[in-house]
C-alpha cells in the first residue's frame, strides 16, 4: 500500500466514530457521519463555479462548471456510500478537483438513499438526471449531446446500470462514456478479493449491512439492475474508464467487469493502481497517488 496513503487513512480512521453498538441503526449513523468527513483528507478546495439546483422536488443537484470550454460536456455523477450514505458536501473536494482537472461540466446527485428509499429509488433518480439534463442543459451552458456518466464504489455501480438501460432506448441521446471508479458490480460478494487482506476497506460484513438497507430481500443481489456484472449483455454500454485498485476489497468487481466489457467489444481504459485502496481518490491534501488517480481519469 503507498506509505502517503496508508498514513493519510490511518488520520481519517481517527476522525471517525464507530457504531454506538452492534444494530442497524448505529451503524448506519456512524457511516453517514462518517462520509462527512472526508473533504478534511481532500486539501483545499478549488475555486470553481457551482450550482446549487433542485431537478425536482426531493432531487438535489451540484452543478461544477470548468472554465476550459463554453459549452462544455457534462459527466453526471453518483457518489458512493453503500447505498446508504453520502452526500454532495462529502464529493465536494473530490468532484472540484475532476471538474478542474478533466475540463468537463459535472452535475452531482444528491440521490435518494436507503433504508428510507430502498432499490430502485436511487436508479430512478439516475434516469431522471439524465431525463432532465436532455431537456435543461442548453439553459445552463452545456452540450445535452455529450453527455457521460460516472460515479464511485456503489455510484459506480449504479451508474454503470443507468448507462446499460438509458443506452437500450434507441430514439435517446446515447451517452458517450461512463467513468467507474472501484464500482461495486457483484452485489453477490462473490469476487475472491472480499475476501483477501484489504486495509482500510469495507468488509463482507459491512458491505452485507449496507444491502441490507438497499436490498432487504438478499435473493435479488444478482439481478442485473442491482449487479449489473449479470446483465446478459453489454453491447450498450458506452466507451468506459475503469479505475481499480489493488489494495482494494471491491478490485474483483471491477476486474470481471473489464473483462466482460472487453469481451462485448467496448473501448475501455483499464486505470490500475496497485498501491491504492478504497476510496483512494478522497485523499488529495497528502497523497500523490491520489492526485495522480484523479488527474489520470
Amino acid at each position: 500500500m503507498d506509505p502517503e496513503l496508508k498514513l493519510s487513512m490511518e488520520y481519517l480512521g481517527k476522525l471517525q466514530s464507530q457504531p454506538l453498538d452492534d444494530s442497524a441503526q448505529s451503524f448506519l449513523e456512524s457511516v453517514r457521519e462518517n462520509h462527512y468527513l472526508y473533504p478534511q483528507v481532500g486539501g483545499l478546495p478549488r475555486a470553481l463555479k457551482t450550482k446549487n439546483l433542485e431537478l425536482r422536488p426531493g432531487l438535489k443537484a451540484r452543478l461544477y462548471l470548468s472554465n476550459a470550454d463554453k459549452n462544455p460536456p457534462v459527466l453526471v455523477y453518483a457518489h458512493g456510500g453503500g447505498f446508504a450514505a453520502g452526500s454532495l458536501e462529502s464529493h465536494d473536494v473530490f468532484l472540484r478537483a475532476l471538474t478542474e482537472d478533466s475540463g468537463v461540466a459535472v452535475l452531482a446527485l444528491d440521490y435518494r438513499l436507503a433504508p428510507e428509499f430502498p432499490f430502485p429509488a436511487a436508479l430512478e433518480d439516475l434516469h431522471f438526471a439524465l431525463t432532465w439534463l436532455e431537456q435543461n442543459g442548453k439553459k445552463y451552458g452545456l452540450d445535452p449531446a455529450r453527455v457521460a456518466i460516472g460515479g464511485d464504489s456503489a455510484g459506480g455501480g449504479l451508474a454503470g446500470i443507468t448507462a446499460l438501460e438509458w443506452n437500450r432506448v434507441p430514439e435517446r441521446v446515447l451517452l458517450k462514456a461512463q467513468l467507474l471508479i472501484q464500482p461495486n458490480t457483484d452485489l453477490s460478494l462473490e469476487q475472491d478479493s472480499w475476501y483477501q487482506e484489504r486495509p482500510f476497506g469495507p468488509t463482507p460484513a459491512e458491505m452485507t449491512q449496507y444491502l441490507s438497507f438497499y436490498l432487504p430481500l438478499e435473493h435479488t443481489r444478482k439481478d442485473p439492475r442491482v449487479s449489473f456484472l449479470f446483465s446478459s449483455d453489454f453491447e450498450n454500454a458506452p466507451r468506459t474508464v475503469l479505475v481499480t485498485g489493488g489494495c482494494d476489497p471491491l478490485e474483483g468487481d471491477g476486474r470481471a467487469l473489464g473483462e466482460r466489457l472487453e469481451a462485448a467489444g467496448i473501448a475501455l481504459e483499464h486505470l490500475h493502481f496497485e498501491e491504492a485502496t478504497h476510496g483512494f481518490y478522497f485523499h488529495l491534501g497528502a497523497v500523490e497517488l491520489s492526485r495522480r488517480g484523479v488527474l489520470e481519469s
